[in-house]
């Protein structure tokens, strides 16, 4: 039997939690999401919040009935990927100020 880190534990908590939001829909809204939801994972591709969220995807393409790309962002544990999600969002100053990190003047 293998262990589970913590760290995959907390992850896989996270991206659970996130699943009641995306199938509980009301049927007096549009219907949502009406384009290919990004579902941005903060950390590099081939590890295990990867193969996390990759079958993640899939389950949510079949519930939601359209297209989930994964975009991964890994870089500064998970600080960029953060940055990134903040700024699709709109909050990108939010995501300076907060995190205390601009990954586009680092870079």
């Amino acid at each position: 039997m293998s262990k589970i880190s913590r760290r995959q534990f907390v992850q896989g908590l996270a991206a659970a939690s996130v699943l009641p939001l995306a199938t509980n829909r009301a049927s007096a809204q549009a219907a949502w999401p009406n384009k290919p939801v990004k579902l941005i994972v903060p950390f590099p591709p081939g590890g295990g919040t990867d193969a996390f969220a990759r079958p993640l995807g899939k389950v949510l393409t079949g519930q939601l009935g359209q297209t989930v790309l994964l975009d991964n962002r890994g870089g500064a544990g998970g600080t960029v990927g953060a940055e990134v999600a903040l700024g699709e969002l709109g909050h990108r100053a939010a995501a300076v100020k907060t995190l205390g990190l601009d990954a586009h003047k680092e870079a």
